[in-house]
């Protein structure tokens, strides 16, 4: 035990600040990549933008002299409340890629919506969904969010990702009186500029994207609530939330990351020739 822990700390010192910044790209884009895939299979029927699901407990009417039509709230109740039999029956989450729907008989994904409004039509549950979620979550798939530039900003971390691997590593060389050493080289400079500038373009990219996911999702929530008058509840999902922000975070991490490389060479190519 203690050789093995010897052996790995003997190639700590090898480990390079550029390594780390490859990790962390490394992180965000595994990340980026979950988030996309959310609502695709069932196993991550758990990543997903929004939720809207019917409650079978009706709400207090809301009274409000802004109200032209109150017994509005008395008609949507009386179409849902029967069909649901009392219970909250259909769920419909959404993700950048596909819908999940969960019936009582579990969870169903897909990336088409027209396979799954298949599946509820083919099982008899029709009644379940009398507002339509299948068809509101599919719009809101299609028209309030974009994936776009989430799927621009993986491929540009690639790119920073393999610029980085050319950065230069620790090696050994003699000197003139004939002892060893071990030195690294500094980065090229056009190199390491290069991929500051991708970064920070996949970092615009990404906060963008992530800050237009996370208004969509949450005015959805407001809007399905309000026009359905508590017919229908609606959530934002935490685990995509967790993970859009933790992507931003991580891309600006490595982008500051060579910000601070690029600084520090400068210096020290300055000391070194004064």
């Amino acid at each position: 035990m203690l050789g093995a822990s010897l052996g790995w700390r003997r190639y700590v010192p090898f480990i390079g600040y550029h390594h780390v910044m490859m990790i962390v790209i490394l992180i965000a884009i595994i990340v980026l990549s979950i988030l996309l895939a959310g609502c695709t299979n069932t196993g991550l029927n758990s990543v997903y933008l929004l939720s809207l699901k019917y409650i079978h407990s009706p709400s207090t009417p809301k009274t409000s002299s802004l109200l032209i039509n109150p017994g509005l709230q008395t008609t949507i109740q009386g179409v849902v409340t029967p069909m649901t039999n009392g219970t909250a029956n259909l769920e419909v989450r959404i993700g950048y890629m596909g819908l999940c729907i969960r019936q009582s008989s579990g969870w169903i994904c897909s990336s088409s919506a027209q396979t799954l409004a298949d599946i509820v039509l083919e099982t008899n549950f029709a009644s379940g969904d009398p507002l339509n979620l299948i068809y509101i979550g599919t719009k809101f798939k299609s028209e309030m969010i974009f994936n776009g530039l989430v799927f621009a900003t993986i491929p540009l971390l690639a790119i920073a990702f393999v610029l980085l691997a050319t950065f230069p590593g620790w090696h050994e060389e003699v000197d003139d009186d004939g002892s060893e050493r071990e030195v690294k080289p500094f980065p090229s400079r056009a190199v390491s500029y290069a991929c500051l500038a991708i970064l920070c373009i996949a970092s615009l990219l990404v906060f963008v994207s992530i800050f237009w996911q996370h208004i969509s999702a949450s005015g959805a929530v407001v809007m399905s609530e309000q026009m359905t008058y508590g017919a229908v509840q609606g959530t934002t999902g935490t685990a995509a939330m967790v993970m859009g922000w933790l992507g931003v975070f991580l891309v600006l991490f490595a982008m500051i990351g060579i910000v601070v490389m690029i600084v520090s060479i400068k210096a020290l190519d300055r000391l070194a020739n004064h």
